[in-house]
């Protein structure tokens, strides 16, 4: 099969999919330092977090990459550690089970 032809502008959408994997990045970052809880409930951040990842793969695709690829320093395509949506349970129940023990930590003594 022939290979996809390239377009004259995948360099902007290759631009703006760089920006969308940084927002991605960012929320992410957000999510595991706990900062997250100064700007969101938790459904808003998982909502911003969807919206990142669904913006980066959007743009990966008007770009022609392969899902889950960016393009590295040299252009040549790297492929990113894909962290899911569905992670964020096990997040979320440490994040629970932390405040649930605070929360009863005065209580026993």
């Amino acid at each position: 099969m022939s290979e996809r032809q390239p377009r004259p502008y995948d360099d902007i959408a290759r631009k703006w999919h760089a920006l969308a994997e940084r927002r991605r990045a960012h929320v992410v970052e957000l999510r595991d330092s706990g900062r997250w809880q100064h700007y969101y409930t938790w459904d808003e951040l998982l909502e911003a977090l969807r919206e990142a990842v669904d913006t980066r793969d959007t743009w990966a695709r008007l770009a022609g990459l392969a899902e889950g690829e960016t393009p590295g320093p040299t252009g040549a395509a790297v492929v990113n550690e894909r962290r899911t949506i569905g992670s964020t349970r096990s997040f979320s129940a440490k994040l629970a089970n932390s405040a649930v023990r605070r929360q009863y930590s005065g209580l026993t003594s």
